[in-house]
């Protein structure tokens, strides 16, 4: 209220209200007299004098869950305009990738990381029970979102080690390679990180005439080729080809149109070597199926 009335919205203001409402009401508690109290409250005071002080903070709970959903009951409130618009599985997956945006969102200042991650996923079960808070969260940090919180929601199953790990081991395929190389660019630019993902034996992989260039999405800001490793391996798995994914430097760092040079060189080299600098044998020609999703 008190950042309302000086006419800008203010952390500083919205924090002094809660430390004044909790010493002042402190206050009342230590010091308040009964017979001051307005008559209605000395009547509910006396009904509750010999209850438990569990059942007076549960049912002081409850009150206030009742006037905050009081519109909610008499049918005043807003009506949801996306109430027909998914599927049920699909309003689930909302609700649940809602509900991680706003924990990882809440512990992104915690240091140092380990306790960063455990509290992401602590946070994200909170606002699974909480979904209405877990989209007031998400709403006002994605109405003057940041690179980092963008990196920190989109790149939350490759950053989190929890996620990681329970990524790769529910939804991806073993892979016989999984690894990183460096090629270099010309003209002495800096050189690119490449991952390789590879189902079969690793002795044939240089062998191959045919592989995928995978150019990974994210608004050339954000999402490594780690971020893709669901569908990636899978299509390793499927086609038995390698997959060759492109780590390009992103913005703001490394501003547009640098991802679509970056890519393109390694494409190039790829060409010209005939595989060579990944690990093909580079005595005939390839064919390279270049894929790719959003950026």
């Amino acid at each position: 209220m008190l950042d309302h009335l000086i006419g800008k919205p203010s952390t500083s203001w919205k924090r002094i209200q809660v430390l004044l409402t909790l010493i002042i009401g402190w206050h009342i508690v230590l010091n308040g007299k009964t017979r001051q109290l307005p008559n209605i409250i000395q009547n509910i005071n006396k009904k509750s004098v010999g209850g438990s002080p569990w059942r007076i903070v549960f049912g002081a709970w409850l009150f206030q869950y009742f006037v905050k959903n009081i519109f909610l009951l008499i049918g005043l409130n807003a009506p949801d305009p996306l109430a027909r618009s998914y599927s049920r599985s699909f309003y689930r997956a909302t609700w649940i990738l809602t509900a991680l945006d706003a924990g990882f969102f809440t512990a992104m200042p915690l240091k140092p990381k380990w306790a960063r991650d455990f509290f992401s996923i602590l946070f994200s079960v909170y606002y699974l029970i909480f979904a209405d808070a877990a989209e007031e969260k998400v709403r006002r940090i994605r109405a003057t979102i940041s690179i980092e919180q963008m990196r920190c929601s989109w790149e939350k199953g490759y950053q989190n080690m929890f996620l990681r790990t329970f990524s790769r081991i529910m939804f991806q395929p073993r892979m016989n390679i999984r690894d990183t190389i460096i090629i270099d660019r010309p003209n002495d630019k800096p050189p690119t990180e490449i991952y390789r993902y590879y189902a079969r034996s690793p002795e044939t992989f240089s062998d191959n005439d045919t592989i995928i260039l995978n150019i990974p999405g994210g608004g050339f800001v954000a999402m490594p080729p780690p971020c893709h490793e669901d569908p990636i391996t899978h299509w390793a798995k499927h086609t038995g080809l390698p997959v060759i994914s492109i780590n390009y430097k992103k913005a703001p760092e490394y501003s547009f149109p640098w991802p679509i040079e970056e890519c393109f060189d390694i494409y190039t080299s790829i060409v010209q070597t005939k595989g060579k600098v990944i690990g093909l044998s580079g005595k005939k020609n390839i064919n390279i199926i270049v894929i790719g999703d959003s950026a």
